[in-house]
């Protein structure tokens, strides 16, 4: 399958979490998707040079943050049909698709994170309400380029990235030339 068929189809079937999903039309729509949120910030960066926010001050911050709209438009316009093509892909290689639902053990965790950040907020003598827990998280971030309370995140994700992986990598399972076995 040429690699702008697979983009077609991955566009063409944006929510279709029904079916199946082959494997090189899987890792092309993959590879496409990475292509790009690797292009569209590095042109960003050379058109609006401006829009990349540096070192926010801090000598340590080794990752720059950046407000690259068009990467964030992209980042959010493919994330239903990556959801989507994941979990036809899943359904091809023989395991359940609701197995793509576990990356979203990761979002209660990120809200417990930013919830203790703005509940231990103080306030100071100037009436100023920024969190004091805030400051020491961006301190740990800038030095390590990590909140230390996503642990459990990166756990989760690396661990299942493995096993997406693994799937993904797996042969078709569904024989579609084999007759249906009666009841």
């Amino acid at each position: 399958m040429p690699v702008i068929d697979a983009v077609k189809s991955g566009f063409r079937q944006y929510a279709d979490f029904r079916g199946t999903a082959t494997r090189s039309q899987y890792w092309l729509w993959t590879l496409f998707v990475a292509t790009m949120m690797l292009v569209i910030p590095l042109l960003e960066v050379l058109v609006w040079p401006e829009s990349v926010v540096t070192n926010l001050g801090n000598e340590f911050t080794l990752i720059p943050r950046s407000t690259l709209l068009i990467s964030e438009i992209f980042d959010t316009a493919v994330l239903v049909p990556q959801l989507a093509i994941t979990a036809r892909r899943f359904r091809d290689a023989g395991v359940s698709p609701k197995w793509v639902w576990v990356q979203m053990v990761n979002v209660p965790i990120i809200l417990l994170v930013l919830y203790g950040s703005f509940a231990n907020a103080v306030i100071n003598s100037e009436s100023s309400l920024y969190p004091v827990a805030i400051q020491e998280l961006h301190a740990f971030w800038a030095m390590t380029g990590m909140f230390p309370t996503l642990w459990p995140t990166v756990f989760v994700g690396f661990f299942y990235g493995v096993f997406q992986t693994i799937v993904t990598l797996r042969r078709t399972k569904i024989r579609w030339d084999a007759a249906p076995e009666p009841r």
